[in-house]
């Protein structure tokens, strides 16, 4: 498998590019399951871009649910990423991300075919680290703590409006050391090196953090055009896909590992409720005529998003129509091989489920020890069949016919106003529950998303 080219399924257990076999495999990699930690990211796609055959172990963050045993004696500290590597005198675990990339490129160095991506003997890299922590610092600065003052109106004072420059004005000067490179990486790598992974990932989290709580689209500012071409690479690479978050799922995981955002002006309510699927217009519901509604104010790129297994060049040339099918046909699939699982996960907020007594964790969604309504099980389950079915159709003409053969499907199961408002509970408790890497990529996200809100209107 290239892990460049190929959208890569971020659950698979055991990671074999070509030519490698089981046996192979001398490191296992401890990440976080949901996906949010963007520490463990860059160590898992070190690991991808390297073609290096490991194994994945995943483990919950403590903000959403608690650590196995195994894992802790282990790492007693329990801190994510970490991974236990082979050595000639036996196993080692180790912590730390930066410790574990220096350690798999001396592991698995470029004169045993393996891709060399260390760009620490680089005599611009301490500099260029050092920016890297400079501008998660004033992300810190202008996201995670409250502005001191605002005017009657809520437009930003010269103390707020100056963390917000500052900002953008350190972006900027990453995307002047990236302008005088001779590819779109730092130092002029024909492919990301160390340093690029130091930056990828917490860059993707500031895109949705600063439109959500500033209402700032850094794509729209300007003197930004390398570090876009540079992110923009980034977003064709079937490895980097493949463990890439969307703008919803950022948002909820952001605050339980940093701690709350805070709006740095006033009028955002309506922006922050189409992003997270309370208001309509990005991603969230069904136009009309079966498709995605994402109006053109929608910040989040999709570009070359794909399905994974896909290569990303091929996924590129498909019709949106095609597109449309398969992401659907993904996003059924997954119903239909966990449809009982999910079904109780629904009835979770059932009137027997939602209110169970339960340990809270910091991620508000979280609930992994909720009980299920166990006289809701069975009429979930039956409506996520009608919902994948909907969604399973092979002709690119006939979703929409699709659509009416599911609400007379729907109407056939012919439960009451009560049982329906029930399932329709469920249908939501799971809508804002999927989460992306972890359960599929954006676009059948989007898709499973939007349909579960046409399921909820037709139940209501």
């Amino acid at each position: 498998m290239d892990a460049r080219s190929t959208i890569i399924d971020p659950n698979q257990i055991i990671r074999l590019p070509t030519g490698f076999k089981e046996e192979d495999v001398a490191i296992t990699l401890y990440r976080d399951k949901a996906g949010w930690c963007p520490y463990c990211q860059k160590v898992w796609l070190h690991l991808e871009l390297k073609n290096i055959p490991f194994k994945m172990d995943r483990v919950a963050m403590r903000s959403y649910g608690d650590k196995p045993a195994e894992f802790l004696a282990k790492v007693p500290s329990g801190l994510l990423p970490a991974f236990s590597i082979l050595t000639p005198t036996g196993p080692q675990t180790l912590t730390e991300s930066s410790r574990l990339m220096e350690v798999v490129e001396i592991a698995y160095p470029p004169s045993s075919g393996f891709v060399d991506m260390d760009a620490s003997s680089h005599p611009d890299y301490p500099r260029l680290a050092r920016l890297e922590r400079t501008i998660f610092s004033l992300w810190c600065t202008l996201i995670f703590r409250p502005p001191p003052s605002r005017s009657v109106f809520g437009i930003p004072t010269s103390t707020t409006d100056g963390r917000l420059k500052d900002f953008m004005s350190g972006l900027r000067e990453v995307s002047k050391a990236l302008s005088s490179s001779s590819t779109p990486f730092f130092l002029s790598s024909p492919h990301p090196t160390t340093l690029d992974l130091l930056y990828v990932s917490h860059f993707e989290r500031m895109l949705p953090s600063v439109f959500y709580w500033c209402g700032v689209d850094i794509w729209s500012e300007p003197g930004l055009e390398d570090l876009d071409a540079w992110y923009g690479k980034f977003e064709e690479m079937g490895a980097y896909l493949g463990t890439k978050g969307d703008y919803y799922s950022s948002i909820l995981d952001i605050p339980p590992q940093y701690g709350p955002g805070y709006d740095l002006v006033d009028g955002l309510e309506e922006t922050q409720r189409k992003l997270v699927g309370k208001a309509r217009g990005w991603g969230w519901f069904l136009s009309s005529e079966g498709e995605i509604e994402v109006s053109d104010d929608c910040p989040e790129r999709v570009g070359g998003l794909g399905m994974q297994g896909f290569n990303v060049e091929e996924w590129a040339n498909m019709t949106r129509e095609r597109k449309g099918v398969v992401e659907r046909q993904y996003a059924s699939m997954k119903l239909h091989a966990n449809g009982g699982a999910i079904a109780r996960f629904c009835a979770r907020a059932g009137k027997g489920g939602a209110n169970n007594p339960r340990k809270q964790f910091g991620a508000k969604l979280a609930d992994p020890y909720a009980e299920s309504d166990e006289d809701l099980v069975v009429p979930c389950g039956r409506v996520l069949e009608v919902l994948a079915h909907v969604m399973s159709v092979e002709d690119e003409g006939r979703h929409l016919d699709s659509l009416e053969e599911g609400r007379g499907m729907i109407e056939k199961l012919a439960y009451s106003a009560d049982v329906k408002k029930e399932i329709a509970k469920g249908m939501n408790y799971l809508r804002d529950r999927v989460g992306v890497p972890r359960d599929m990529p954006l676009v059948a996200a989007r898709q499973l998303r939007a349909h579960l809100a046409w399921v909820i209107e037709e139940l209501q």
